[in-house]
């Protein structure tokens, strides 16, 4: 009995241990679907080149999700914009990221706009927002396995926007492009 009681104890310690590049599945309590999210999102900050120093610094967070409602299956992107902490309003603007550009390596994928909310889609529960306790609306784009497959093994993803005329460019600040390779791992088993 002894033994049974070490071996179960071990078996969580190792449960508990793991990775977060891992993804994570959950029912998400307001829409009754069942969300598979990276374990850890991509942020991309304003190149540096573009954004004078004493600006507010502007990022954007990118999560990949597939949302499954009763066998149907979305696979989406959710950007959420924002400046930095000293400064209280949102970051890009709708029309700055709207429709999103997608630099993966050499090529270029743009994405509209999904034209629901979040909630309609199947996200009540907000994943991976910057800030847990600011209202911030994600912008949900519709993508599918391949080009999350494509954005997972590129070398680099730079997000292009046009803003005000100008061409503007967000860098990869904290690349999770390993938690976007597990993620496309998973569903690709579950295809």
């Amino acid at each position: 009995m002894a033994l049974y009681g070490g071996a179960l104890a071990a078996i969580s310690a190792c449960a508990s241990l793991a990775s977060p590049d891992l993804p994570k599945e959950y029912l998400d309590q307001q829409t009754a679907a069942t969300i598979t999210t990276v374990g850890r999102p991509m942020v991309l900050a304003r190149d540096p080149r573009e954004q004078p120093a004493t600006d507010p610094h502007d990022y954007l967070t990118v999560a990949a999700a597939a949302v499954d409602r009763s066998g149907i299956i979305e696979y989406v992107l959710i950007v959420y914009p924002w400046l930095s902490l000293y400064e209280s309003k949102g970051g890009a603007s709708e029309r700055d990221i709207v429709p999103l550009t997608l630099a993966a390596d050499e090529r270029r994928i743009t994405l509209p706009l999904q034209g629901r909310s979040a909630q309609e889609t199947g996200l009540g529960t907000p994943v991976h927002a910057p800030f847990e306790s600011l209202t911030m609306r994600p912008y949900v784009y519709r993508t599918d396995l391949a080009t999350l497959r494509i954005l997972a093994e590129a070398s680099h993803i730079t997000v292009l926007s046009h803003a005000e005329d100008m061409r503007v460019a967000y860098v990869t600040m904290y690349d999770e492009r390993a938690s976007l390779r597990a993620l496309v791992e998973q569903l690709s088993r579950g295809n």
